[in-house]
């Protein structure tokens, strides 16, 4: 059995970007224009005649085009926002290669690779996540801006971390790049997010978030 905490909580957001605050907004602009709407369209009443009507229904075409523009218009500044902390920073701090295979990760330089296989379940200790342990980590230096550089060995892929919000595909005769710069020490799942076969669901990734003085 595993705690059951761990298998519904959300991980903690490491992004610079106030997520919870920006999802709250859209929460609210989702419900004032649902109320708006819902408003000009029970406010049609049969007997004040068809040129009321068709005016209410001209308002509420209008609204719908207009909060539409709002709701994008949110959308793309926090998307724009989190792609350029990816992008890949030309004075980087730490670099790690990952690649990817079928139907596991490995991380670091040739000749000193870890490799990260998704533990067996008789190897998982109580409390652990469920299908997210893996037999090794990743070890990234605390504070210090680090650049993945992103390969797969056989088919397409994806290296996914969702607590930094980060998503970035594995492409085989490509090198694929981005950066993220870890705030506070600890240890942070992901999965690849590509269908990649049959073992698609069983290629977890952890990484552990060290002071530098630590990692090697």
């Amino acid at each position: 059995m595993f705690h059951p905490s761990l298998q519904l909580d959300f991980y903690d957001p490491i992004s610079n970007f106030e997520m919870p605050l920006y999802n709250g907004f859209i929460l609210s602009l989702f419900l004032l224009i649902c109320g708006g709407l819902f408003a000009i369209l029970f406010s049609s009443n049969p007997m004040r005649g068809e040129s009321m009507i068709n005016l209410n229904i001209l308002f509420a075409e209008g609204g719908v085009f207009i909060s539409t523009c709002l709701v994008v218009l949110s959308l793309c500044f926090p998307g724009l926002v989190i792609l350029y902390t990816q992008s890949p920073d030309t004075q980087v701090g730490y670099s790690l290669p990952v690649t990817a295979y079928q139907w596991y990760w490995t991380m670091g330089w040739e000749g000193s690779e870890t490799e990260l296989y998704m533990e067996q379940m008789e190897n998982v200790k109580l409390g652990a996540v469920f299908q997210l342990e893996t037999s090794d980590c990743g070890v990234i230096p605390l504070g210090i801006n680090t650049t993945f550089f992103i390969t797969s060995n056989d088919v397409l892929h994806a290296f996914s971390i969702p607590a930094a919000f980060v998503k970035c595909d594995a492409v085989p005769g490509r090198l694929n790049a981005m950066s993220l710069n870890f705030p506070h020490p600890g240890v942070f799942y992901g999965q690849c997010s590509e269908l990649c076969g049959v073992g698609h669901s069983y290629m977890p990734i952890k990484l552990e978030v060290v002071m530098p003085s630590n990692a090697s």
